[in-house]
């Protein structure tokens, strides 16, 4: 397992890029007991955090992503699917080895 993945981030694939802070991701690998591999879920970025819009600006469909998050319990009970992140690492290809680091 990565070094950098810990339990306040999930090993993602980019379902789709909603808008400039939010993307919809499918869960390939997490810690939390909130999800599990294969959810899918949407994750947002403040509107000033202008480095994830700059890194979801160069970011496609089926990349993997590993999606740090400040805390899912704030709002779990009324939004399930929804992750408030804080940070984004960019994976290469293959999906193994960490290409941008951002948090």
């Amino acid at each position: 397992m990565d070094a950098n993945f810990s339990p306040k981030s999930m090993k993602t694939k980019i379902v789709a890029i909603i808008d400039d802070k939010s993307l919809s991701v499918e869960i390939v690998e997490t810690k939390t007991d909130k999800f599990k591999s294969g959810d899918i879920v949407k994750a947002t970025f403040t509107e000033s955090n202008n480095r994830a819009k700059e890194i979801i600006d160069g970011l496609n469909d089926g990349d993997i992503i590993l999606l740090h998050y400040v805390d899912i319990d704030n709002d779990y009970e009324k939004n399930p699917d929804l992750i408030r992140s804080d940070g984004l690492d960019v994976y290469d290809a293959d999906g193994n080895e960490i290409v941008i680091l951002y948090r």
